[in-house]
């Protein structure tokens, strides 16, 4: 089999089961969602050695001090919490103008909406750090879209439908790999 059709195998063979999952727990009630991709979580962090390892090596690089145990605990907190962003995420399509407030509350909306009004665009910087899928959505939801960078999923057919999601409030993901570009023109549209 030729090399493109192998990958184009691989990416349906991976974009089949997750799409499922992402809409089996989209049928769950949230919190359903969250515990059921938590489950999920903790069995991805016990079968998935490799990226244990990866997460292993890269707190061994990052943060020599900690000892083995330490860097147990944080790698497999990660996983919990990438379970919990999962089941954030499935719940996506459910969230509304009506009831984004039972979810996040928006702290500081109006300093965001006083630098918005100079016309010049808006600059956020943000980590990884809690909901924050969520919080860029609620974004949108809130009246408020953005235009955000993201890695492109190596799955051209993944990174489709993660796009849709994120999307669904009103946002625009932009390819980081071509970002500077679109970054400049946005920022000039205010």
């Amino acid at each position: 089999m030729p090399a493109g059709k192998r990958r184009a195998l691989r990416n349906l063979l991976e974009f089949v089961p997750a799409w499922l999952l992402l809409k089996l727990l989209g049928v769950l009630p949230r919190e359903g969602a969250i515990t059921a991709a938590k489950l999920i979580a903790k069995a991805a962090y016990r079968l998935h050695g490799r990226l244990r390892r990866v997460g292993y090596r890269n707190l061994a690089l990052a943060m020599p001090e900690l000892d083995p145990g330490q860097r147990r605990v944080i790698v497999r907190d990660i996983f919990m919490s990438l379970g919990r962003l999962l089941g954030e995420f499935s719940q996506f399509p459910k969230i509304t103008r009506q009831n984004i407030s039972q979810l996040v509350e928006y702290d500081g909306l109006e300093h965001y909406k006083h630098a918005s009004e100079r016309g010049r665009g808006v600059l956020m910087l943000t980590g990884h750090v809690g909901a924050w899928e969520l919080c860029a959505f609620a974004h949108g939801v809130y009246g408020q879209p953005l235009s955000f960078l993201v890695r492109p999923l190596d799955n051209p057919l993944l990174d489709r439908l993660i796009s849709r999601y994120r999307e669904l409030s009103g946002n625009r993901t932009i390819n980081k790999n071509r970002a500077a570009k679109a970054v400049l023109e946005i920022l000039r549209r205010g």
